[in-house]
């Protein structure tokens, strides 16, 4: 599949080289026309006048003041917060084209020439961590054995989590009709994902649901971010399911489109760069506590929006990836997440899941034959490291819950330490395996070493 979109730069300028205002992309609705691409810059606009003729201009990033007062808006003023400046945001770009007349390389390297660009590249692609899963039509009592493992049922009689505490998913979306979500999810939901058709073969590929215009409602189409969702802070179900952290608010955003392949009729998940970056500006600007992200790429994206979160102090999660590898995946392997691997039940590392150096911080948890909610109200069993990940992620909100309630604010690096701290170690051969990293997933430990540490 192709590693970036065909149509798309990314355009980041230096801060003395501000241009007037400029529609964001949410809300870009017109044909491409070259009146939207000025930036009044004479030899920025010579040059992408000369490679890309049809040409559509848009910022990346939405301003903190104009999240807060609603997306409904048509150009964005001077509202950028000074740390947004520091970060690059204000002048991060979209540039979409339907034609260009050299290839995209050779384009960025001529707009990295100039002074006023700081830097140019494809808009790059990330995927879902692909999964095993079967349906069930009852539940399966192995399939809920991640719970035990992770002493999560003893960890209940100490806290059960918080509508105060606010967990962004960044993924397919929600299934918001599921009975595992009702009445927690936040009005700040949100469906990103920009019109595209990036398909590599479109008479084998079939694009699924909605894939044009940002809005409201990010419905799953996958069933990938329903499943990670609850997984994190699925209700108690009357078959006895329960995500780990249950009364925790709910943030969906939707950054993946979906595609069937018509073939063997599997659904695979893309998402672009920008909407991810986007998204996780959007999640801390939200009042978001923590951050899931169960996808990977291989390039190193989305650092300007990581470091706005850390410097919010919002909690950042990933799943290591499941190509068995020890190369690094993003954002897995950024050094501001925590990266999460996948057990089997009797606690050794799945095959799939990556591991390595390149993941610190590293913890693992279960992740084969998980049971999870699915579209239209069903549930799953599934298999990957996507779902070791809310394990951890459903952890950190009750973590925070416990803070909360007594009135205490932990820093994220904390919060990592206590669940690395507490961790199960029964095949760790080192402080830091390169199989394990910390080791496995304890909530049980992890809250009585909250209470020991408030």
């Amino acid at each position: 599949m192709t590693e970036y979109h065909p149509h798309e730069i990314v355009l980041e300028l230096h801060a003395d080289a501000h241009p007037h205002e400029i529609p964001h992309f949410l809300d870009v609705k017109r044909s491409f026309s070259r009146k939207n691409s000025d930036f009044d810059i004479d030899e920025l606009d010579d040059v992408l006048e000369k490679y890309l003729p049809e040409l559509s201009v848009s910022r990346v990033f939405i301003p903190e003041e104009d999240i807060e007062t609603g997306l409904k808006y048509q150009e964005i003023s001077d509202h950028y917060s000074r740390e947004e400046r520091q970060l690059g945001m204000a002048n991060t770009y979209l540039l979409s084209f339907d034609k260009h007349h050299k290839t995209l390389d050779v384009i960025c390297a001529e707009l990295k020439k100039m002074r006023v660009v700081k830097d140019a590249h494809p808009n790059y692609v990330a995927e879902t961590n692909h999964r095993k899963f079967s349906k069930i039509k009852d539940y399966i009592n192995d399939g809920l054995w991640g719970l035990d493992m992770t002493n999560c049922r003893q960890a209940w009689e100490i806290e059960r989590g918080m509508r105060g505490v606010t967990i962004a998913v960044i993924d397919t979306g929600i299934d918001p009709k599921h009975e595992a979500f009702k009445g927690r999810i936040s009005d700040r939901q949100y469906d990103f994902v920009h019109k595209t058709t990036m398909l590599d073969d479109p008479f084998r590929y079939e694009l699924v649901g909605d894939y044009h215009t940002p809005d409201s409602d990010p419905t799953d189409y996958s069933g990938h971010g329903t499943q990670c969702i609850g997984i994190a802070m699925g209700s108690p179900a009357k078959n006895g399911f329960s995500g780990v952290c249950p009364n925790a608010t709910i943030l969906p955003l939707r950054v993946f489109y979906s595609y069937r392949d018509l073939v063997d009729q599997s659904i695979t998940d893309k998402a672009s760069e920008v909407d991810v970056s986007a998204a996780i500006h959007y999640a801390v600007s939200s009042g978001a506590d923590i951050i899931s992200m169960s996808f990977g790429a291989s390039k190193k994206l989305y650092q300007s929006a990581l470091e706005y979160a850390v410097r919010h102090n919002v909690c950042l999660f990933a799943a290591s990836g499941n190509e068995g590898i020890t190369l690094p995946n993003y954002p897995a392997s950024d050094a501001r997440v925590m990266a999460v691997g996948a057990v089997n039940q009797k606690g050794k590392r799945l095959v799939m899941s990556n591991h390595g150096e390149h993941y610190q911080p590293f913890i693992m948890a279960p992740g084969q034959g998980i049971i999870a909610p699915h579209l239209d109200g069903k549930y799953f069993q599934l298999t990957g490291t996507s779902m070791a990940a809310p394990f951890v992620v459903g952890a950190a909100g009750l973590i925070l819950s416990m803070a909360k309630r007594k009135g205490k604010i932990l820093e994220a690096k904390e919060v990592y330490d206590i669940l690395l701290q507490s961790a199960d170690t029964p095949f760790m051969r080192g402080k830091k395996d390169k199989q394990y990293g910390y080791g496995i997933l304890d909530v049980q430990k992890a809250l009585l070493e909250t209470k020991r540490r408030l």
